[in-house]
């Protein structure tokens, strides 16, 4: 068996009373306006059951078109690991129509069309799902970050990257480990986020800009209560860096009356800025 048919698995229903008891409402082509002759069955992973075109999936598909699923006849059924919402999709995909819209799609789902359509190399349906994955990029940087990765999508994986700063180091071990992705991979975005920790050292933590107050004096007695608020604030998560100037507007009431502090202040949020705009992206990383 060929690595593009092991996607597969064929089954045979032996008979009519069995493959109704899997399904009961009739077997039909998930495009109500289609009127093509349906010669396979495909039923996805819940069970359900639809009937497709073998010359549709021919045209369509890189990946039917050599398989051995495609010589079922009319009476087998294909199953596929998809869900029935998915493989709605998939096959809607594959016919001649307006393709589906997927804007309101729960992410979960569009996260497995996109899989999909890559694992069955689909290209009506690539370039929308990733363009809907990058959409999701701001609320679901690891999914996408895993997506983007696997499937070579290097501009998508540079934005997904420093969204993930903000996550447990732990999650994203688990979960790029569970999603089946390479170890380079995980490799390359610990040494991304240990640049984001130097930068809050150099930058946050070490190194602070010096406005000299009058009598030639470093700060006055506002400045150590403000840093303090800051520091406190912005340790506890990398993504904080991202967030400096949100996070020094909320203390800044500590400084309030003294010219001095506040151009210390203006000078470290540039430091801590160009700090940031300094780091390579997630794709420059050397390993």
């Amino acid at each position: 068996m060929s690595s593009l048919d092991s996607l597969l698995e064929t089954s045979f229903v032996t008979s009519d009373s069995e493959a109704s008891s899997t399904q009961v409402e009739p077997v039909c082509c998930p495009v109500l306006t289609c009127h093509l002759h349906g010669d396979l069955v495909l039923q996805a992973s819940d069970g359900v059951q639809f009937l497709a075109h073998k010359i549709n999936l021919q045209t369509y598909s890189q990946v039917f078109a050599p398989s051995a699923a495609l010589e079922a006849s009319e009476d087998e059924v294909v199953h596929l690991t998809e869900s029935s919402s998915v493989l709605r999709l998939i096959l809607q995909y594959m016919h001649n129509i307006r393709q589906p819209d997927l804007r309101g799609l729960p992410f979960s789902t569009l996260e497995a069309l996109s899989e999909a359509v890559e694992k069955y190399i689909i290209y009506s349906a690539m370039e929308v799902c990733n363009t809907r994955m990058e959409q999701a990029v701001i609320e679901h940087p690891l999914e996408v970050y895993i997506y983007a990765s696997k499937h070579g999508y290097s501009e998508l994986v540079d934005k997904a990257a420093p969204l993930m700063i903000k996550l447990p180091l732990g999650e994203v071990i688990q979960t790029t480990s569970r999603a089946g992705l390479e170890l380079i991979c995980l490799l390359k975005f610990v040494r991304y986020r240990v640049l984001w920790e130097d930068v809050f050292k150099s930058s946050v933590l070490d190194n602070l800009p010096v406005v000299l107050h009058k009598g030639g004096y470093a700060e006055c007695a506002k400045w150590p209560d403000f840093y303090h608020a800051v520091v406190m604030k912005a340790a506890l998560n990398l993504d904080a860096l991202r967030r400096f100037g949100e996070i020094t507007d909320s203390a800044k009431y500590h400084i309030t009356g003294c010219e001095h502090c506040t151009i210390r202040l203006s000078q470290w949020t540039v430091k801590v800025s160009g700090s940031i705009k300094s780091l390579p992206l997630y794709s420059c990383v050397d390993m």
